[in-house]
């Protein structure tokens, strides 16, 4: 009979998978590496995952869960669009340090196949143009931002600014890429986050 595996333990498979598949990749990734980190028999984790393929789509519902958390709550506590980009950036820092392979794995369906790619802007970047653009239009209806430009222009050279300064904290090439720009600079994250706020502030006319 099959022993029931507790809530905690497929967490941890899970987790393993994560892991797993953010460092190797979806084809290289092994079904026997994430049945070992996580403390199961690959014969218990094919009983709770049919496939490589369904233990994956797991894995990405996971880091789609929490990644949405992150965003709906910074745009319901947020009073402003430079508020909204900072708690957004320490946030992904944070995650950074403690949840690197989330982001990783979140960054390899940019660079993924068509299909990866349509799965990431259908349950993802789809849920997070519409925060950004309802937060925008509340903001543009307060007077708070300027109103010339489209909310959803304005959401999406958002996003486009918040993905930049995110990759470059987890992400190896786009790492090399800032230090490309801004080596010379000295600049480091903190100090180029206040710098993007000065510009994002200016950009969408922000009330003082």
């Amino acid at each position: 009979m099959l022993k029931k595996l507790s809530a905690q333990k497929l967490e941890e498979i899970v987790e393993a998978a994560i892991t797993e598949f953010a460092h190797k990749g979806r084809e290289k990734a092994s079904m026997k590496e994430i049945a070992s980190a996580s403390g199961v028999s690959v014969g218990v984790l094919y009983n709770y995952y049919e496939n490589k393929d369904a233990l994956y789509n797991a894995a990405l519902e996971k880091c789609f869960e929490n990644l949405k958390k992150v965003i709906s709550i910074n745009t319901h506590e947020a009073g402003s669009i430079t508020g909204l980009f900072s708690r957004l950036v320490d946030t992904v820092y944070s995650y950074a340090d403690e949840h690197s392979d989330y982001l990783q794995l979140y960054f390899s369906l940019t660079q993924g196949t068509e299909e990866e790619a349509s799965l990431l802007a259908g349950k993802f970047e789809a849920l997070s143009a519409a925060e950004y653009t309802q937060f925008i239009e509340k903001l543009q209806s307060e007077g708070k931002i300027r109103t010339d430009i489209e909310p959803q222009t304005l959401a999406y050279l958002f996003d486009c600014l918040l993905a930049m300064l995110q990759f470059a904290a987890v992400v190896p090439y786009y790492k090399k890429h800032k230090e490309a720009y801004l080596q010379k600079a000295g600049t480091g994250m903190e100090a180029l986050k206040q710098q993007v706020l000065s510009f994002l502030a200016s950009a969408v006319g922000e009330a003082k």
